[in-house]
């Protein structure tokens, strides 16, 4: 079976929530099913990954619920010194940063998939003060991911861009719902019973500020 867009899930659950095509006056628009998936992914990939805690008690989502970011371009922020990237979704909240999967682009010599370690916020100040670790420190505050770069330990690396992997429920109309089919069939059964159910409840009208309740006949 093919994978299907999320436009194409939008539509099928429409179509069951309606009984057919909607109609032109649908108080229901594929922009808030979508609305309704992505929150459905981001709960899932938390059960998921609770369910996922290995030997060594790390906590990981499956591969599933990953999405890829290429060549993202680093800028420097004049304030902390310190180089940036914005993070390009809104990620799903795992522990301890598993969220990311952060990997440096550029001379192979410099750079390799692991000299980048992504820390929490609060880790920032000690991680400093222990004894030097060959490592580029990675941080996520305010929507944007951080890098520390101790220039006595890498004095020839020019980090410009970098390759982003994150577990996330974001992603335009057209990009593809990579789930298992279990996964994507319990999705679609509880948005489909939700937005059914909202068609019963009167709508609200708003006037002058205060909302009124239609006349019940």
């Amino acid at each position: 079976m093919a994978l299907k867009t999320k436009r194409e899930f939008c539509q099928e659950v429409l179509h069951e929530v309606y009984g057919g095509m909607p109609p032109s006056s649908s108080r229901i628009s594929e922009r808030f099913v979508l609305t309704k998936l992505n929150d459905a992914i981001a709960n899932l990939a938390v059960v998921n990954a609770y369910s996922n805690t290995n030997l060594e008690g790390v906590t990981y989502a499956d591969d599933t619920f990953y999405i890829s970011f290429n060549s993202l371009t680093l800028t420097l922020d004049p304030l902390t010194g310190y180089k940036y990237v914005t993070l390009p979704a809104m990620p799903v909240g795992l522990p301890s940063a598993r969220s990311y999967t952060v990997m440096p682009t550029g001379d192979k010599k410099l750079c390799n998939k692991t000299m980048i370690k992504i820390i929490d916020r609060n880790e920032v100040s000690r991680m400093l003060s222990l004894p030097k670790i060959k490592k580029v420190f990675a941080f996520i505050q305010d929507g944007k991911m951080y890098f520390y770069i101790d220039k006595q330990l890498f004095p020839l690396l020019e980090l410009t861009t970098v390759n982003l992997t994150m577990a996330t429920a974001d992603g335009g109309m057209d990009s593809i719902v990579n789930m298992p089919m279990d996964m994507l069939a319990t999705a679609k059964t509880k948005i489909v019973q939700e937005l059914r159910g909202s068609l019963m409840m009167p709508q609200d009208i708003k006037n002058d500020g205060r909302e009124i309740k239609e006349a019940q006949a």
